[in-house]
């Protein structure tokens, strides 16, 4: 690597440590989809913990005195139940908090089991047969490593797994013993590579979303990715949810700017719209380079007045200020189109159409114009 490479890799560094280390930086839409894997993740370890936490019995039977076998039974039932119903009944909704909720779950039911093992047969640490229910925490660190975590979202979790091996180690009274200093030093070292491992799986996981789901140029949504996350999460209880409202914005006479100034600038003026576009939105909103110069924002919890205002906004700030390029300021408008989604009688290809027929009225009525789906009269340029 040439010396004057370094101030671009310090700066690729810079961003994939700030990626990895929390999610404040992270795309709503990267959100959703981290959210599903982690789901994925809780229901299979879930699933798995139910089945072998019960299949464990015949073990207990041949390592547990007699005293203590029916009580171990009884708590590997229940925490095989609790964990049958996270993986059954856990929350469907492809969220990041709720992908994190359920892995807090499995957790917690795991850490009481360990509890439990340990005030029933008084600490497992000096009984080398009962090593398994002593490596639980350490089991559990290593399961974490599996699932794309930040490290502000791992700390926590592996700051009270490890925080009960302490008192685990200290119930056996042997805190600074070889065996005890061991086993938290191990634990330790485990969490630490954990966190490696979380943040090499999210910056990966990160990496292929970016790829799939994004456009190379803008870095909105790509066309594909957003009649996923239509399909996927926005209908799923659409018709009990708030209205959706859907903004369609094509630049007028793109083509000219293309043949005129040449395919770069054209680059320019599409990142300069995608830009536009992104502080206009709200948080909620999704926001996708449809197609050449066409950008689709999909507005959850917005009525038809409120997603004709954002689009009123959208308008007027292309009209209002130059675009700037590496040639000169470029005069621009842009027209758009706004439809209501009725959940009931509309598909959303459907309801795409819809929305591309009120955008075709916009040009249709001479441009620079915002027309909602349906709506006969003309709009005239500036009206609000």
């Amino acid at each position: 690597m040439a010396l004057s490479d370094l101030p671009h890799w310090l700066t690729l560094m810079r961003g994939a440590f700030r990626d990895v280390a929390t999610a404040g930086h992270h795309s709503a839409d990267f959100h959703f989809y981290r959210g599903g894997h982690l789901l994925l993740r809780v229901r299979i370890f879930a699933l798995l913990f139910a089945v072998a936490t019960p299949l464990w019995i015949p073990v207990a039977m041949w390592l547990l005195p007699g005293e203590g076998l029916f009580a171990m039974g009884v708590g590997r039932v229940v925490a095989g139940v609790a964990f049958l119903g996270v993986a059954l009944l856990w929350p469907t909704q492809r969220s990041r908090l709720n992908g994190i909720a359920g892995l807090w779950a499995l957790v917690i039911i795991l850490l009481a089991f360990h509890l439990y093992a340990q005030i029933l047969v008084g600490g497992t640490m000096a009984q080398p047969g009962l090593i398994g229910y002593t490596t639980l925490p350490l089991f559990l660190v290593a399961c974490t490593a599996l699932f794309p975590l930040t490290t502000l979202e791992s700390l926590p979790l592996l700051a009270v797994i490890i925080g009960l091996e302490g008192l685990t180690v200290a119930q056996n009274r042997d805190l600074l013993g070889e065996a005890s200093m061991g086993m938290l030093w191990v634990t330790l070292l485990m969490g630490g590579f954990a966190l490696v491992a979380q943040a090499v799986h999210l910056y990966i996981l990160m990496l292929l979303h970016r790829q799939a789901s994004l456009d190379p140029l803008t870095g909105l949504l790509n066309r594909g990715a957003l009649f996923r996350r239509i399909r996927e999460d926005l209908t799923a209880g659409r018709g009990s949810a708030g209205p959706l409202t859907l903004v369609f914005m094509d630049l007028d006479r793109f083509k000219v700017i293309n043949d005129h100034y040449g395919h770069p600038v054209g680059d320019e003026v599409l990142v300069y719209l995608a830009n536009l576009i992104n502080r206009e939105a709200g948080p909620e909103d999704l926001v996708a380079r449809f197609g050449g110069e066409e950008f689709l924002i999909v507005a959850p919890n917005r009525d038809l007045d409120e997603g004709m205002a954002l689009g009123e906004r959208i308008r007027a700030e292309v009209a209002r200020h130059p675009i700037p390029t590496q040639g000169s300021d470029l005069a621009a408008t842009a027209s758009l189109g706004v439809a209501r989604w009725d959940p009931l009688t509309q598909s959303p290809e459907t309801l795409i159409d819809t929305v591309d027929e009120a955008l075709y009225s916009a040009k249709e009525e001479g441009r620079n114009r915002v027309i909602r789906a349906g709506q006969a009269e003309l709009r005239p340029a500036g009206s609000g």
